[in-house]
This record gives structure tokens, sequence and C-alpha cells, in this order.
């Protein structure tokens, strides 16, 4: 499963992130998510799930859950 995560880059870009099986079921839209990027962590918000990642190249994987909104 993979998300679309949307970090505070120049206009708020998105990113494809895999989730991790340990994450499956609790993460949401809308979840704060702590993401790698570029040589740093960063934070995000998921706005989108996919069966079918939108990326080509290597997906890297969502580092950990920041808050939940249910």
């Amino acid at each position: 499963m993979f998300a679309e995560v949307a970090l505070p880059i120049s206009n708020f870009k998105t990113f494809t992130y895999t989730i991790p099986k340990k994450l499956h079921g609790f993460i949401h839209v809308g979840s704060r998510v702590s993401v790698p990027f570029k040589n740093r962590s960063s934070r995000g918000i998921v706005i989108d799930f996919g069966i079918e990642p939108s990326f080509d190249g290597k997906l890297k994987e969502i580092d950990s859950l920041i808050d939940d909104i249910q």
C-alpha cells in the first residue's frame, strides 16, 4: 500500500511513500507522518492512498506516525 504525502516544500508538493506493515490501519488521510526526504527527516500530511505507486523510481518508507486524528 502507498501513501501520497504533502510536504511543506514549495507549495506543498506531494511525494509517494510505502506504508510499513506496522502502521497499516493506523494511518488515515489527514494523519501527520515523519518521512525521509533527501538527507533529513521531514513532517508531512497524508492526503491520499493507492494500491499502485504514482512514482516509478525507488520508494522510501514512512518512518513514523506523529499523531492520529481518529
